[in-house]
């Protein structure tokens, strides 16, 4: 070897060797990941010992990437088992792999402080036993992280304290008391956990708490039963929520429990609440720009809490396609003092109710809100539960304080009392009634209307078989109300952003504007974009008030295609050409301009976590297959992904997970934020079979993949 050779060599040797040193973290990265059984580290698993020693060793012995494994047993801790980031902490089963607390001092049972800045961590296939002890203050309490995924849990049996705030069968908190909301838990997914008993003697009892700017967290398919409060919150600056599919029952059951199965307070808005089956209650409070859709409150069993559906000093918010059936006071309820403005409710049906089906509390502040396309039907004037049972029955109820309220297209039908009732109570004016069915109604069709309000549109209602069938005479509304309309395209491809240009019109100017996407959430701007994520027909709605407040509203449908592009308009020919006739050629099939491939819609996979609308837990060798992806004319290859891990790699295979590597995107940090990264695509043609393979530990989680 040549003396200058050989120099270089000794260099590049003492080079890894300092890098080995500064960095040992890296080194134990990528190293393979491993298992780290707590019964090797001394834990019995007999339910007859305390294990908690045993079993944080084990913690304590894993590094990034490991998982910390309880085979079947039932594992008494007395004290807060401590994670570190990027570990996992799965058992073999969610139903035989017991961890039960049985301690001396207040304390949840696996705690990441907010001193500690864990990331990453997976926590899986366990029961977390509360035992019914009073120091087991929750299931999981974590802090000042990111990337949690708390996934095939049963959570049970936490009693707590009376006079704790607590407890909670999953507790996300940053720094409370400040209004600056930090470290909270940010973009972690609590996932298809079973949670039972959690508080049901304490007023606060809940199974899901997430607090003081935990943001961006997903709560999906979980089954909530038994609890002091109710199922699932979010408070204080704890936006971007996605709370989707959960079962909510028993909630309320403490003495001085309210029944809220959702709530959503303090600056927490920004969320998407959908296609939940709740029994009382869901609420959004000081929290805007959240959608309310296709969820179903009801509780048939005789138990009545207040609510329904609840716009509480809130704004710019949708509620649509909701049912709510029996086991409430009041249906839909828009509530406390504040501003309460610009809020869509269509397509919701309120029935069985037993105090009103709707009410305007009559709190100041309310305005500018649109009822389109509503049924409030055979709400009970006679229920021995009713709040105030002289007062019961109403279908809709104005009880003060709302201008500029517009009932559009709606049915009232067969309630017990009137089907439109205003109170004495003062501040009721500008109100429309614009082709309503008021029919069945056991008194009027509406009882009265201010003599002191100035405004009322009463037009095309249809009104019949009440008591009384009381029509109404329009009269003030000097200024007409604006036309609402805008244009886009009919059909646009799965993740293309299409355009919403708003084209309505009005005689002085249009005021304020309010988009329903039927997907994600609302958007006020004037003319929006949106990115529609899967495929399928999307009613789009566009409500606007003009200068004055008056409203108007316009629906139409987009359709979704997976890999389809937006359409191109066709030029209109300057001249009619010459018609030339020849043969038409047989097309040859040309594959989509773009391939989208949402991550959770792969074929057959190895490792990975399915969290209903991604991915995550992609370590080193896991993997997605994509059947019969056509690749040809594809040059670009792109993934949308969160993660805080640089250099991993997402490997595109033909035909088998060793096949050839046709594209290669490595990481960046993106903090945790969704962020789409590209590689080139090259040596792929026709149609393939492909392998996606994760290369390093905690890759990331995957939204979506792409050929272009």
């Amino acid at each position: 070897m040549k003396a200058k050779a050989k120099r270089n060599c000794i260099q590049l040797v003492c080079a890894l060797l300092v890098l080995g040193l500064l960095f040992p973290a890296l080194s134990q990265q990528t190293a393979s990941a491993a298992t780290k059984d707590v019964t090797t580290f001394g834990a019995t698993g007999t339910g007859t010992s305390d294990d908690t020693a045993a079993i944080q060793s084990a913690i304590n012995a894993a590094v990034s990437g490991d998982t910390v494994y309880f085979p079947a047993g039932t594992y008494y801790i007395n004290a807060s088992l401590l994670p570190k980031s990027g570990i996992k902490i799965n058992g073999v089963s969610k139903t035989t792999a017991i961890i039960k607390f049985n301690g001396s001092s207040g304390a949840p049972m696996i705690y990441m402080p907010i001193t500690s800045n864990i990331i990453n961590v997976e926590i899986s296939n366990l029961t977390l036993d509360g035992n019914s002890d009073p120091q087991a203050e929750s299931g999981i309490e974590a802090h000042n992280g990111t990337g949690h995924n708390m996934h095939d849990l049963i959570v049970k049996n936490f009693v707590g304290l009376t006079t704790d705030f607590g407890p909670f069968g999953i507790w996300f908190e940053g720094t409370s008391g400040s209004m600056s909301y930090l470290k909270g838990v940010k973009n972690s997914t609590i996932a298809d956990n079973t949670f039972t008993n959690i508080g049901t003697a304490n007023e606060w009892g809940g199974a899901v708490r997430m607090g003081w700017g935990s943001t961006g967290n997903k709560v999906l398919r979980n089954t909530i039963t038994n609890t002091g409060r109710g199922g699932i919150f979010a408070h204080d600056g704890s936006s971007g929520s996605t709370i989707q599919n959960n079962t909510v029952t028993g909630s309320g059951m403490s003495p001085d429990g309210e029944g809220l199965s959702i709530e959503l307070t303090a600056f927490s808005g920004n969320a998407v609440i959908e296609d939940n089956s709740v029994d009382h209650w869901i609420s959004l409070d000081e929290s805007d720009y959240t959608a309310v859709r296709r969820n179903t409150v009801s509780d048939t069993s005789g138990v009545v809490k207040f609510i329904g559906l609840e716009a509480a000093t809130t704004s710019n918010n949708i509620f649509t396609d909701n049912m709510v059936n029996g086991g409430q006071q009041i249906g839909l309820s828009v509530s406390n003092d504040g501003v309460k403005q610009h809020n869509y409710w269509a397509y919701n049906t309120v029935q069985n109710m037993v105090q009103w089906g709707v009410q305007i509390q009559g709190d100041t502040g309310a305005q500018y809100q649109y009822f389109y396309n509503n049924t409030i039907m055979t709400t009970q004037a006679d229920h021995p539960a009713a709040e105030y049972p002289s007062d019961a029955g109403f279908g809709f109820r104005f009880n003060g304080n709302a201008t500029y309220f517009t009932l559009d297209n709606n049915q009232i039908k067969n309630n017990e009392a009137a089907g439109i009732q205003v109170t004495s109570t003062t501040g009721v004016d500008k109100i429309s009634f614009v082709n309503n069915t008021i029919t069945g109604n056991t008194d009027q069709s509406i009882d009265q209307y201010p003599a002191a309000a100035a405004d009322l549109e009463w037009s095309g209602n249809t009104v019949s078989g009440n008591g009384t069938n009381t029509q109404l005479t329009s009269r003030g509304f000097s200024n007409p109300k604006p036309t609402a309309n805008y244009t886009a395209v009919t059909t646009a491809a799965v993740g293309a952003t299409v355009t919403f240009t708003n084209t309505s019109t009005d005689n002085v100017s249009i005021g304020y504007s309010l988009w329903d996407f039927n997907d994600g959430i609302p958007a006020t701007v004037t003319s929006p974009t949106h990115v529609f994520n899967k495929a399928g027909t999307y009613r789009v709605s566009l409500v606007v008030w003009d200068n004055l407040g008056r409203g108007a509203r316009v629906t139409k449908n987009i359709t979704i295609t997976g890999g389809s592009p937006t359409p191109t308009p066709t030029a209109t020919p300057t001249a009619t050409p010459t018609p030339t006739v020849t043969p038409t050629p047989t097309p040859t099939p040309t594959p989509p301009p773009t391939i989208h491939l949402e991550a959770e819609s792969y074929n057959s996979m190895s490792g990975i976590n399915n969290v209903g609308d991604g991915i995550n837990s992609c370590d080193n060798g896991d993997w997605v297959r994509f059947n019969n992806v056509n690749l040809t004319g594809k040059t670009t290859f792109k993934a949308r992904i969160a993660t805080q891990n640089s250099g991993r790699h997402l490997e595109v295979r033909l035909g088998s997970l060793t096949g050839t590597k046709v594209a290669d995107i490595t990481t960046i940090n993106t903090s945790n934020l969704d962020q789409t990264l590209s590689a080139a695509l090259s040596g792929a043609t026709g149609t393939n079979d492909i392998w996606i393979k994760f290369v390093g530990n905690t890759v990331g989680e995957l939204d979506w993949f792409e050929f272009q």
